[in-house]
Parts: C-alpha cells; structure tokens; sequence
C-alpha cells in the first residue's frame, strides 16, 4: 500500500544497480513508505530500468548523473559491479548526498581513505553494507558477550554458505571469496569480539572448475588467534550441498555456549528467482533468538562449574 503522507516530506532515494542485491533494495524500500520514497532507479540495463521505473512509479535512467542532478534526492544506494562502488560512492558524496554502498568500497586502501575523508569532512552520512552487526540475532549475540551472561568468550565458530551458489557472470566481478563473503564474517567478528587477530591461518579448495578459471576457491577455513586467548574458526562455502543459505555463529564462554543466526531453506534445488528466495521458510531448528532469553541458549553440557 501507497502512504498517504506528502511524497516531499519522505526521504528520497535512488538505487544504482537493479541485480541482485538491487532487488533485495527495492522490497525493503517497498515496506518503508512511510519514511522513504523511491524516486530513481539507474542501471545500463535500459529495459529494467524501464520495467522497473514504470512498476514502481519513479524516475529512471542508465546514467548515474541525472539521479544526482535532481535538488530533491537525499540518499544513494549504491548496488552495482562491485568495480563501480567506489567511482559511484565519489560521485554521490560530491553531490551532496547521503550514501549506502554494497561492500566492498574498493579493494585499495587509498581509495578507501578518500571516501572516508570525503564524507567525514562533508559531514554527509555514508554506510557500508556490513548488515549482520545490524542483525537482531547478531546484535543479541553481542549483548550476551558485553553482558557477561554466557562469560568470556574462548571459542567461536561461523559458517557461511552462499547457496544457491551465485551465477558465474556475479562471481567474476564479485572480488573472490574473501572478498565476497568472508569479508562480512570478518566484520561480524569484529563487532562481537572489538578486537583484531594476532594470527591468521586460511585453507581452500575450489570444487567448481568455472570459479577454479578465476584463480578462486570456493570451500575455505579460517583460523583466527587472538591476544586475549579467543579462538575463532570460520567455514565459508558456495558448494555445501545442504540447500540452505545460512550465516551462523555459535559463542563457546566460560559460563554457557550461545548461537546466533540466520539459516533460509530453498524449496527448491535449481537457482530460485528472487521471489522464491525471499518467501524460503525459516528453519525453526535454527532462530536461535527467544524473547524468554537465555534458557534457548544455554546447554548444561557447556556450562562449567
């Protein structure tokens, strides 16, 4: 449903990149009416835009410059080829407007540096898509941890998989896996522990020969060591044959052990349509977030005397 408010006191916005995580951005912004209105939508795809702009009743263009030229815009999201996120992010600070980009920035520390100079001395809001320390259930974990209800933390072990594996044509562009995926448990980590490690040790395997071509792995472990005694073991892949994506992590402290998630089950084994994606059941074995608190969590057999 349509808000009735004013479109001029919502927040305008434009999206640039209609792929897949585009999509993911038009249904949130879908349900956000009431705050937001979508007032551009920018690919060098002419027919989605097309398509797109005459379904959701906005403007749109192939050129990211005419979205920024219009005084009533306010924010970007920038979803596109990961190699245009730090050109369109520039480009978007410099119009004065605020900014949310799909990691990854830039693969280069300078480039990163200017974006960062950029917004801060513009005082203009600028995120990165790192969503899971926006998560409930990540944002739970953390809790727990800062709290002391489950301890000090000693071990913790993630897993990610990315499946229905992404198409070729994503992989390519996408920066590799590290750069992909293991990027967001890294910051995941981070937030949960505030701390940085002291070691780092990674194996992979890739079992697709296509993503093999691109010098990429496609399974890989990480192993990370930390001053304060933590542990951390991360297992990353596109190929678990489990039909599943899923992003969890589960806290060994001294006092109990907690696990924190998200795990989609795909109805279907062939690469479903966004749609199908969107409507997967949650695994009721796995939301580990309960409103009666901390007995979901804890497992006699983990908690110490």
């Amino acid at each position: 449903a349509r808000s009735s408010m004013p479109a001029e006191k919502r927040l305008a916005v434009a999206i640039v990149g209609l792929g897949r995580a585009g999509h993911v951005h038009l249904r949130s912004l879908s349900q956000l009416t009431l705050k937001v209105r979508l007032a551009w939508v920018v690919d060098i795809n002419v027919e989605v835009v097309g398509r797109v702009a005459e379904q959701f009743e906005c403007k749109g263009t192939a050129d990211i410059n005419d979205a920024l030229a219009d005084p009533e815009l306010d924010a970007v999201i920038i979803c596109s080829a990961t190699f245009t996120h730090f050109d369109y992010t520039m480009r978007s600070l410099t119009a004065k407007k605020a900014v949310f980009s799909e990691k990854p920035i830039s693969h280069d520390p300078a480039e990163l540096e200017q974006v960062l100079s950029l917004a801060l001395s513009s005082r203009l809001v600028f995120v990165a898509g790192y969503q899971r320390r926006c998560d409930k259930n990540f944002r739970e974990l953390k809790q727990q941890i800062d709290s002391g209800v489950i301890g000090t933390p000693r071990v913790i072990k993630c897993t990610s998989r990315d499946n229905p594996e992404p198409p070729i044509e994503y992989l390519q562009v996408s920066g590799g896996i590290f750069h992909d995926m293991l990027c967001h448990d890294f910051d995941m980590l981070h937030f949960l522990t505030g701390k940085f490690p002291e070691a780092v040790y990674s194996i992979g395997h890739c079992y697709n020969p296509a993503i093999g071509d691109m010098g990429d792995c496609d399974t890989v472990i990480v192993t990370l060591k930390f001053a304060s005694g933590i542990y951390i073991k991360k297992v990353c892949s596109r190929q678990l044959t489990r039909a599943a994506w899923r992003a969890t992590a589960t806290t060994s402290a001294s006092k109990c052990s907690a696990r924190r998630g998200w795990h989609r089950r795909i109805t279907r084994w062939n690469p479903p349509s966004l749609s199908q994606r969107a409507r997967a059941s949650l695994d009721p074995d796995l939301i580990f977030l309960s409103p009666s608190g901390i007995n979901r969590l804890t497992s006699p057999r983990l908690t110490s005397g």
